[in-house]
């Protein structure tokens, strides 16, 4: 059983994920790894109506800083994080203390197919070089060094698509899945052909994560009615706060849905921190929520001040006792698919907050004893 002392560092550590504020050096001492998740029940709301209307009134600042999700991760990983789980969730990061991220985990024997996933998205010569020795890696498999080139159109990237596409299936739905984020002629033309074939469509409609166009949405629909999956039409949402996209969740969302679905409707939130958005969150927090899944739907999101908003306090009494720490890593950057996929969706400017930032907004007085400073 933890002592007080384990679970009130246990709590200082999730505190300081959440809000993304950095502990200092005796507070990161001694913290341990979360034992198994336990399992969550159905959780009635503490938000007052004046609270409620407080909400719709708040202002609030939010966006991703790399600096901020490296030192995040490194955090998790000096408190007993798996290192296949850090290496996987750096896609996209390529600042130097990144590559010093990756160099750390290498030399510490991190699976070189984690670490393949962990450069989705980079097209740099030294990414290329990461690509190439580690191909050759005794148990490197295809699967990961496909999925390498997630969200990449490159001249490289499709040479390298060529070279491990095998002629069984299971590679063709990878190399579909590596074209999450992709927009181009090819990747739309390959997406048709097994469409009209009948293949692949949960790995076609997943590639669809962060697209936005009117080419995306119409091959949603023509999914939908041809028999894709209901959680990964959920996840070619990820990252996307438009109003196409929010009007699908909404025909997700009546109670009684299973907890797939649930899952995948909170993960869709990566990257994407709307007041809709966390309205969101909250009534699927309010029916029972996966701990992980609303963890590993913060990604994106590394720098969040809210002014008057009691949401962050019920997430925290949730997520103390029940979300797996190994989570916490893939709710930074996320993962070779959502790290992508929220990307590729605010490079195309989906809604962006109007709200203005009045203040530097604190946390409310409510918090309890367990989030008191340590």
């Amino acid at each position: 059983m933890e002592s007080a002392v384990d679970r009130k560092k246990l709590n200082e550590l999730i505190r300081n994920v959440i809000t993304r504020t950095k502990p200092s050096d005796a507070q990161r001492r001694g913290l341990e790894r979360t034992s198994t998740p336990k399992p969550l029940k159905k959780i009635e709301s503490q938000t007052s109506p004046n609270q409620e209307n407080s909400f719709d009134r708040t202002s609030y600042e939010s966006y991703f800083s790399e600096s901020n999700a490296l030192y995040q991760l490194e955090v998790l990983l000096q408190t007993g994080v798996h290192i296949d789980e850090i290496a996987q969730c750096l896609s996209g990061l390529e600042s130097n203390d990144a590559w010093n991220l990756r160099d750390k985990l290498n030399k510490l024997g991190a699976n070189p197919n984690m670490l393949l996933l962990g450069l989705a998205g980079l097209d740099s010569d030294r990414a290329w070089a990461w690509r190439n020795d580690l191909s050759t890696n005794s148990i490197t498999d295809d699967r990961s060094i496909i999925k390498s080139v997630a969200g990449l159109d490159s001249v490289k990237a499709w040479q390298w698509r060529d070279k491990y596409d095998k002629s069984d299936e299971e590679s063709k739905g990878d190399l579909i899945l590596s074209l999450v984020g992709v927009d181009s002629e090819r990747a739309w033309s390959i997406r048709k052909a097994n469409l009209k074939k009948g293949k692949h469509l949960n790995e076609i409609v997943q590639s669809l994560a962060g697209l936005d166009s009117d080419q995306a949405w119409s091959m949603r629909d023509n999914l939908k009615n041809t028999g894709a999956n209901d959680v990964f039409l959920i996840r070619s949402l990820t990252g996307l706060d438009s109003e196409k996209a929010n009007y699908w969740r909404d025909n997700f969302f009546p109670f009684g849905l299973g907890q797939g679905t649930v899952s995948a409707l909170l993960q869709s939130y990566a990257g994407v921190s709307s007041l809709e958005s966390w309205r969101k969150r909250k009534l699927l927090l309010e029916v029972g929520v996966d701990a992980d899944a609303l963890v590993r739907g913060f990604a994106g999101i590394t720098i969040i001040k809210f002014d008057n908003i009691p949401l962050p306090l019920e997430i925290k009494k949730i997520v103390k006792e029940s979300a797996n720490l190994d989570m916490w890593a893939q709710g930074i950057n996320g993962t070779w698919f959502t790290g992508i996929a929220w990307r590729t969706a605010q490079k195309q400017n989906q809604n962006p907050p109007e709200f203005e930032i009045i203040r530097k907004p604190k946390m409310s007085d409510e918090i309890d004893d367990d989030f008191e400073e340590v």
